[in-house]
């Protein structure tokens, strides 16, 4: 018999139906058996389980790990892969294939099911008679933990659909009766009720009863004072049968507490429960605990009782269970200092294993400590020993955690950590470790306001939380520093407001920087030193941003209702936050001399600030009805104009805060834009009412009507090269002319179109107008006159996506969905031969080569085309090769060769004379080519990638320049080089644009001597760390993680120039490497 299995001969009628069951194939594959607490399910479950060949999982009450269902069909796929080898390989495919994050359902779907229904098709279709039979024991399911509904449901679930398996797929589940599992196992298992009043389970424990009392009668017979007698005599075992009322854990209870070896006589303890029986038949497991617990009790001194019960205490709270040597770190006494309590507690804990650990006997004595209504005076204060356990666990890192615990000597990422497991031993006790998993889940339920628990969280916070990142890290245990933050704030909110602040800043901080936390032990220093904000930053959205005019500052407003100064050098902030408004901050921007600031709010006000000192200027520019949108200062920066929800847009004196005049009415629906023309004389507004309005910026009266006439979206824009006039088309079909001083509309309605308007462009010289529809027509109109020229440009079959005029203006070039390219004579109108046909599908892209001479095509039907300018006639047959659409082509600059780029992940060249692909296709990109381009020199190609990279490759070689430009952060949409080749310019679908330097090859692998040195550092835009690459081992060294928000604008060795998005670079000049770090400080960083 093992100790936590039936004792042979007992439990006969039960096991016997379940040995039955697991070879009746034909009844059903769940086994349900339900008992109260204390009845001996587990026991039973352990007997199946060494009798059987089964794989158990325990829900085990003093195990938190175990107690999630969240890995639980994980665990039992890893179990059924190793003890049957039939099923493994079909479950080890299915875990390598099975995304990272399943939930419950899915864990059981993929790794369960899915694997077992095709191990029992590979045996029937095979004509295997016998299969192996697969049981499952799910022992004390009513101990998962139930936190997240979601999961429990999920997981019950799972349970129902195991009925689905084949029938050599059994499932044994012993639980407590409760309506939940009664209702999702009912309808579909066998179950069994365990009785306790049945004269077998009496039998089984007077059985049990004799069996321990042999043992215990063994050491009496030993003593020379024993009179020989025997005992117990069969009446005292009768009258505990009857006291046990068919508990084998109050049986259980007894015997280990009669038995306890050390300080108490056997005798007067069976004496002491005879005595009670009249409240332990009442009270059942409840009475015998109190009798148990008093007997302990009454026999310590005052001392001897404090520590027991703290002891005690722990044993019943702990988070996780923990041995004697790891409580005695933990309540810091000396060593051996609490052997004897383990002794005196043995009739309350469970039976000790290889491990050690001390835990509750059972649940139900768990339940009676944490009960007041069960346990009186000896159950456990909670809120008084919580903030106990929190306190002791944050004194343990108070005192042990340290920088650089391991004792490393290089900065290192901590997969690449050798012997690591062992480090962990040696470095960090297994109580210190306990503190820094657990301290804060000791506090739900307590408001700490006491001042010795106030000073040791500050002395943490301020001291050790570094500290404490880095040994989570080591710990991999990253995950849990923001939730134990956050349940450390709220238990102190109410008492201590520059601590809550100080937590609720730290979960920010883990949340930034979680995966520089988690990835590196060493990395995190330097990272959260660097990037932090030295001082307090926005707490909500950050809504507009502007330089001042000199470029030295930086203004933010935010839906925190605060404005923000910081410099554009340093990245810090300038002084305190600027606090006014009583609501999100929409808007923000300097006067044009720099020495004042603007915002509008959500308040329906518009604040003035001092730029230099952050205070504000007079009250708050009222008389807004509802939110502030925009903001602005006039050129000379005596004036401020607002836009609001009220459909109004309003002129203030920037010197008085006086508003000027009345508002600016006229607007039907939101003001969306508001800005000063060049001048300063003139303000333009637009607004969701679908009009543009012009109005006088010194009597704030509107310049003539809104400019009207559209009926619908407005679809492309153009300003005359003079700036005189603008251009409009629309979905209503129609294009507009506007005199851009007046507002006027010039002219009349231009139209014609049948269809919407798709594309608009002024002629080079600002005299015609060309617009392309979807009515499949090309429309040339007179710029002054706004009168048609001719009749429409007919020939495509399909609506007309982009038109252009040439270099010289002298033709137009259309392309459109009918798969055609067309020419037309920008003076005539008239088409310059037939159509460029021959494409079978959609052109993408047309360019006219250096001289004007030919056009080159490249069309969805992934080929690429060449035509004769002049007559547009095919110049030899189509260029084929790319296996996708081609979306981008480029002439050289002597016009001798072509560059496509291709959906295929290719870029090519050809031979624009002959039309012969010149060597093999350029591979490298992962994802499409969106843009390609010959360098002025035609010596190199750029190409930009839907895979977030930009390339160079040799023009004549066809060679990769280099490794991939890796700083986008998302699809790259077009390339080129600057016109003295120096620079290559990117654009991103992330809204950002870059400047690369072409001739700055890949960084080099480097020594750490060398890190200062700009060149020698990579940065993987990826996983974002900047990193360097010892040459002895080919480690790689990090340095910092950089924030994803930062990536747009941030330069890595490559990088010369980003345009929107802030910049960001990394000075080198005070940075130490981490074998010289003694301990973490801001003078030892890299600067931002």
């Amino acid at each position: 018999r093992t100790s936590d299995s039936c004792l042979n001969g007992t439990r006969q009628s039960v096991l016997s139906e379940i040995y039955t069951w697991s070879e009746a194939l034909d009844e059903s594959n769940i086994f349900w058996l339900s008992a109260s607490p204390g009845a001996g399910k587990t026991a039973i479950a352990s007997t199946v389980t060494r009798r059987m060949n089964t794989i158990r999982y325990f829900f085990r009450h003093t195990d938190p790990a175990t107690q999630n269902p969240s890995m639980f069909w994980y665990t039992v796929a890893w179990n059924i892969a190793n003890q049957f080898p039939a099923v493994q390989a079909l479950i080890i495919k299915a875990m390598k294939t099975a995304p990272e994050a399943l939930d419950i359902q899915s864990q059981f779907t993929t790794l369960i099911k899915s694997p077992l229904e095709s191990y029992h098709g590979e045996m029937t279709s095979g004509g295997c008679l016998q299969h192996a039979v697969i049981i499952l024991v799910v022992d004390a399911l009513d101990e998962a933990n139930r936190e997240d509904s979601k999961q429990w449901s999920e997981l019950l679930q799972t349970f129902a659909e195991w009925k689905q398996l084949p029938s050599t797929c059994r499932l044994f589940i012993t639980s407590r009766p409760y309506d939940d599992i009664r209702g999702t196992l009912t309808p579909i298992s066998i179950h069994y009720i365990l009785p306790t009043t049945s004269s077998e389970a009496n039998e089984d424990i007077e059985k049990y009863l004799v069996y321990r009392f042999q043992h215990v009668s063994k050491k009496l017979h030993q003593r020379p004072s024993n009179s020989g007698q025997r005992w117990p005599t069969p009446h005292m075992i009768s009258q505990l049968v009857q006291q046990a009322g068919g508990l084998f854990m109050w049986a259980k209870a007894v015997m280990d507490y009669i038995d306890a070896g050390l300080g108490g006589d056997p005798m007067k303890r069976l004496e002491d429960v005879q005595k009670t029986s009249q409240l332990a038949r009442m009270q059942g497991l409840d009475g015998l605990y109190q009798t148990i617990l008093h007997s302990i009790y009454q026999n310590l001194n005052a001392e001897e009782a404090v520590t027991l019960q703290k002891v005690l205490w722990t044993i019943i709270m702990a988070k996780e269970p923990m041995d004697t040597f790891v409580l005695e770190e933990l309540l810091n006494v000396s060593k051996g200092a609490l052997w004897w309590i383990e002794r005196t507690l043995m009739p309350v804990l469970a039976q000790p294993s290889n491990n050690y650990l001390l835990q509750s006997c059972h649940q139900s004595f768990t339940d009676f400590m944490l009960i007041p209504g069960q346990s009186g005076e000896l159950g456990i204060d909670k809120e008084q020993h919580g903030l106990f356990l929190a306190n002791t666990c944050l004194n343990v890192m108070n005192h042990e955690l340290k920088f650089n615990i391991l004792g490393l000597d290089k900065s290192i990422f901590n997969k690449d950590i050798e012997n690591l497991q062992k480090q962990i031993l040696d470095s960090i006790p297994k109580s210190l470790q306990h503190a820094c998993l657990y301290w804060a889940e000791y506090y739900p339920g307590i408001n700490v306001n006491d001042e010795a628990s106030i000073n040791c969280l500050m002395e943490f916070l301020q001291e050790h939380l570094l500290h404490w990142l880095e040994a989570l890290s080591i710990l991999t245990a990253t995950h849990r520093a923001g939730p134990l933050l956050r349940m450390a704030e709220r238990s102190i909110q109410q008492s201590c407001s520059q601590i809550s602040q100080t937590l609720n800043e730290g979960y920010r901080l883990v949340d930034l920087f979680y995966l520089a936390i988690r990835e590196s032990c060493t990395g995190l220093y330097s990272t959260i030193l660097t990037f932090c904000p030295k001082e307090c930053c926005h707490q909500d959205w950050v809504t507009s941003v502007e330089f001042s005019p000199d470029g030295t500052k930086i203004v933010s407003g935010s839906y925190d209702t605060t404005v923000r100064l910081w410099d554009a050098c340093t990245s810090q902030s300038l002084g305190q936050s600027l606090e006014g408004h009583q609501a999100g901050v929409n808007s923000v921007r300097f006067s044009p001399d720099g020495t004042k600031i603007v915002s509008g709010s959500w308040d329906n006000t518009v604040r003035l600030w001092n730029a230099l000192t952050g205070q504000s200027l007079g009250q708050a520019l009222e008389g807004h009805q509802k939110g502030v949108s925009f903001v602005g200062f006039s050129p000379d920066g005596t004036k401020i104009v607002s836009g609001s929800r009220d459909n109004t847009v309003r002129l203030w004196d920037a010197c008085t805060g006086q508003s000027l005049e009345q508002p600016l009415k006229g607007h039907q629906d939101w003001v969306t834009s508001v800005g000063f023309s060049p001048d300063g004389t003139k303000i333009v507004s637009g607004s969701r009412d679908n009009t543009v309005r012009l109005w006088d910026a010194c009597t704030s009266e509107s310049l003539g009507q809104p400019l009207e006439g559209h009926q619908d979206w407005v679809t492309s824009v153009r300003f005359s090269p003079d700036g005189t006039k603008i251009v409009s088309g629309s979905r209503d079909n129609t294009v507009r002319l506007w005199d851009a001083c007046t507002g006027q509309s010039l002219g009349q309605l231009l139209e014609g179109h049948q269809d919407l308007v798709s594309s608009v462009g002024f002629s080079p010289d600002g005299t015609k107008i060309v617009s392309g529809s979807m009515d499949n027509t090309v429309r040339l109109w007179d710029a002054s006159t706004g009168q048609s020229l001719g009749q429409p440009l007919e020939g495509h079959q399909a609506g007309v996506s982009s038109v252009e005029f040439s270099p010289d203006g002298t033709k137009i070039v259309s392309s459109s969905r009918d798969n055609t390219v067309k020419l037309w004579d920008a003076y005539t109108g008239q088409s310059l031969g037939q159509p460029l046909e021959g494409h079978q599908d959609w052109v993408s892209s047309v360019v006219f080569s250096p001289d004007g001479t030919k056009l080159v095509s490249g069309s969805r039907d992934n080929t690429v085309r060449l035509w004769d300018a002049c007559t547009g006639q095919s110049l030899g047959q189509s260029l084929e090769g790319h296996q996708d659409w081609v979306t981008s082509i480029g002439f050289s600059p002597d016009g001798t060769k072509i560059v496509s780029g291709s959906m295929d992940n290719t870029v090519r060249l050809w031979d624009a004379c002959t039309g012969q692909s010149l060597g093999q296709p350029l591979e490298g990109h992962q994802y499409l080519v969106s843009s390609v381009g010959f360098s002025p020199d035609g010596t190199k190609i750029v190409s930009g990638s839907w895979d977030n990279t930009v390339r160079l490759w040799d023009a004549c070689t066809d060679q990769s320049l280099g490794q991939p430009l890796e700083d986008h952060q998302n699809l790259v949409s077009s390339v080129t080089f600057s016109p003295d080749g120096t620079k290559i310019v990117s654009s991103s679908f992330n809204r950002t644009v870059n400047i690369w330097n072409p001739n700055v090859a890949a960084g080099p692998v480097v020594q750490p001597s060398q890190l200062f040195h700009k060149p020698s550092w990579r940065f993987n835009i990826h996983s974002g760390w900047v990193y360097t690459i010892l040459l002895q081992t080919d480690t790689k060294v990090p340095i910092a993680w950089v924030p994803d928000n930062l990536h747009s604008g941030f330069y890595s060795p490559f990088t010369q120039c980003v345009f929107g998005a802030y910049k960001t670079a990394l000075d080198f000049s005070n940075y130490l490497p981490w074998e010289k770090w003694t301990f973490w400080d801001h003078s030892s960083v890299i600067i931002v």
